[in-house]
């Protein structure tokens, strides 16, 4: 391409970018206040930037607001469409995480807002390396930070204090009965034996596991999924007042079959308890992401940081045969698109 013509092209580009600043930045000072301090709408500075043209740069900077407006994108604190409550979920803020040399969070952001008169099913998507476990685990208080804040609820967690979190490998205890995994948190806090088995039959029939509370919770006597049911419901009896499941590629060693019956699973769960739960995801499957939340986070590496969020509008009381639905599959698209990047 010849000076002459890149000149223009770019030109062309910083008068296109120039005239949407100005529709834009009145009702998006953020985005403005972003682009004066160097970074871009994300939060990452510009010598991130894997380009360096300075066309492609102008192109970025115009896609990155055009993404703000029509997908809610943010830098992690996002309302979208919902009616919220005063009080957050999770709200991360000002975090920063170094493993020796290696820098994963810097400043990292993320809040997940209380949805009036609903639970919240978040899935967290993104590239090996960015973060998402690591994310879980800070929430979970299994992780640390170097710096910044995490709150649930509005309150950080009491030192020794920690949210239940369900590993992609098998957790429950083989030398106990489901029963007895289940109604292990009771058990640990002096809850007498009849009134915690009472509650642990209730988590154990909600995730279908009924008629299977006195096998012992082996691979030899459980399924795989099975064994990740026993360990959900364990998770659920740990918390009392308000519900907060996390789960971290739960269903990776499963087979197609039994993935969609986790799903169901979690499907019944958040659709027919009374628990107004909030449910967080980590997954690698953008099909498993669209079926079963209500809002999606994107996260990037280098540093782990949220670029992109979308509400997914499917509605209640879904299954997985709402796959084969033309909207889902247009979600699908949309996920894989916002992905490339």
């Amino acid at each position: 391409m010849s000076n002459g013509l890149f000149n223009a092209l770019g030109g062309a580009i910083q008068q296109t970018k120039d005239a949407l600043s100005e529709i834009v930045m009145p009702v998006m000072p953020e985005v403005q206040q972003s682009q004066t301090n160097g970074s871009n709408f994300f939060g990452a500075s510009t010598e991130t930037q894997l380009i360096h043209s300075p066309v492609v740069q102008a192109t970025q900077t115009v896609q990155h607001i055009c993404n703000g407006l029509c997908n809610a994108t943010c830098d992690g604190d996002c309302r979208g469409k919902y009616d919220i409550e005063d009080t957050d979920v999770i709200r991360i803020e000002g975090v920063h995480k170094s493993f020796g040399n290696f820098k994963l969070f810097d400043d990292f952001k993320m809040i997940i807002p209380d949805f009036k008169g609903q639970g919240q099913f978040i899935s967290i998507l993104g590239k090996s390396g960015c973060g998402k476990s690591c994310t879980l685990d800070l929430i979970s208080g299994l992780l640390k930070p170097d710096q910044g804040t995490i709150k649930i609820y509005g309150k950080p967690l009491k030192p020794f204090e920690a949210i239940p979190k369900v590993f992609q490998q098998y957790s429950a205890f083989p030398y106990m009965t489901v029963l007895e995994n289940v109604a292990l948190p009771l058990k640990m806090k002096g809850t007498p034996e009849n009134e915690r088995n009472e509650k642990a039959m209730e988590m154990i029939k909600l995730v279908g596991l009924d008629g299977k509370e006195h096998n012992w919770a082996s691979r030899s006597n459980l399924s795989g999924g099975q064994l990740q049911r026993v360990s959900i419901a364990r998770s659920l009896m740990a918390q009392e007042d308000r519900v907060l499941l996390l789960l971290d590629e739960p269903f990776s060693a499963l087979d197609f079959i039994m993935r969609e019956q986790m799903q169901e699973t979690l499907l019944n769960l958040y659709n027919t308890s009374k628990m107004d739960p909030t449910i967080i995801l980590v997954t690698h499957q953008i099909d498993e992401a669209v079926l079963l939340s209500n809002r999606i986070y994107i996260m990037a590496p280098n540093p782990g940081r949220v670029v992109k969020t979308l509400d997914i509008e499917l509605g209640p009381n879904r299954t997985t045969a709402m796959k084969k639905s033309l909207k889902y599959l247009e979600y699908v698209s949309k996920v894989e698109d916002l992905m490339q990047f």
